[in-house]
């Protein structure tokens, strides 16, 4: 891991100073830390390797703020240290209408922007608590103030909170060649052994390069994205031997968001499109199911787009339905214009074709590539870095 702390300024007899220097000294045993200390020095945190997370020390500091805020943009993670600046009394005596001021223009949004926050005392933490900014918390306690508490272990509970931040945001640690691999593995795992595709840019070599750190993002992918079968079997046919990595039993923060799994679509649709439901019965035959389904699908993942909760399950699932199922062609097409998903459709085509190589002898229709195929593909993590 590379880890960058930031505090506004060291200053010598400074508790707080005394306690970071003293945790960098020991931490870079275990890691790549550097230690920046203000604000003239946070441009030199973003350079050519940028950290895999950044520990800001104190809440109150404006420019500390816009550091969390410029990191989360860069998709690096963030963790703040609050230091007692919300404790009660700190709260109600220090400065308080100013503090007031501050959470109106920009704390509160800061705290929320940060991956996690640090707190020292369960008095704080149950302060904290209660303004429900932000939930995912860690008591670290501060060992110059409690003589039970020792520095390795102070340490050791930061670096387990800094495991669980990054495997929680694995996704924007996902390289450009894991995303590759991600999409010949899925490919090969949704199609017929007859239709997969030979033309690829994945190598034997990039698969036998893949370390355990890799291994386990792409094992988290396939989980959060309901596709663990999928993965499995495409690793198979690769020859590749999955790493034991038990991703249940890996610590992770919830996710802002629970991906749909796409398995229950045509229910959902009944219960929340009745009027399309019944448009469609009305212009299909019971032994038209897969242009019912397909139509089901699209308007399932429309939906799941708006929500920002589509899962690659939904195209996986559209994948093995366009290429196993027999169906009328031109009865889909005019069926997506009467219920207005050409264009939903044209768009989630591009992504099969393109990003899961779905060959053009099954697409119904034709493709679109616009700013909402992009939007779609964010949502799956599929954009190129």
């Amino acid at each position: 891991m590379k880890i960058v702390h930031y505090i506004p300024a060291i200053i010598k007899t400074d508790i707080v100073s005394d306690e970071l220097l003293s945790i960098v000294n020991v931490m870079r045993d275990y890691a790549d830390v550097r230690l920046v200390a203000g604000k003239e020095s946070i441009s030199s945190i973003f350079g050519e390797e940028k950290p895999d997370l950044i520990h800001v020390h104190g809440c109150w500091d404006y420019h500390a703020s816009r550091l969390i805020q410029d990191a989360s943009q860069r998709g690096i993670a963030t963790v703040v240290s609050t230091h007692g600046g919300f404790t009660p009394f700190t709260m109600t005596n220090e400065k308080r209408l100013e503090k007031r001021a501050r959470m109106l223009v920009y704390q509160n949004s800061t705290i929320k922007d940060a991956d996690a926050v640090v707190i020292s005392t369960k008095e704080e933490l149950d302060n904290f608590e209660l303004m429900k900014i932000q939930k995912n918390t860690q008591l670290v306690p501060a060992y110059l103030l409690n003589s039970k508490v020792k520095l390795q272990e102070v340490v050791g509970i930061l670096l387990s909170l800094y495991r669980k931040v990054i495997d929680s945001r694995y996704r924007n640690y996902l390289t450009n060649k894991e995303k590759d691999i991600i999409r010949r593995i899925v490919h090969i795992g949704c199609s017929q052994p007859d239709y997969i595709s030979k033309s690829t840019n994945v190598t034997a070599a990039d698969y036998e390069s893949l370390t355990d750190e890799q291994w386990r993002r792409l094992l988290f992918y396939a989980k959060d994205e309901h596709i663990e079968d999928i993965f499995v079997k495409g690793c198979r046919y690769e020859g590749l031997t999955i790493p034991d990595i038990d991703v249940d039993q890996i610590p992770r923060f919830d996710s802002k968001i629970e991906k749909n799994d796409g398995v229950e679509y045509a229910k959902e649709i009944a219960k929340t499109k009745s009027s399309l439901k019944h448009k469609v019965e009305q212009d299909t035959n019971t032994n038209e199911k897969a242009i019912r389904n397909i139509i089901y699908l699209i308007a399932d993942i429309k939906e799941h787009v708006r929500r920002r909760s589509v899962s690659m399950r939904h195209f996986t699932t559209l994948f093995r339905l366009l290429q196993t199922e027999d169906y009328d062609e031109d009865k889909l097409n005019e069926l997506l214009g009467l219920v207005n998903l050409r264009k939903p459709m044209q768009r989630i085509l591009c992504i099969l074709h393109e990003d899961l190589y779905l060959s053009e002898g099954f697409l119904p229709i034709g493709m679109t590539n616009d700013s909402k195929v992009q939007e779609t593909r964010k949502l799956i993590t599929l954009c190129k870095i």
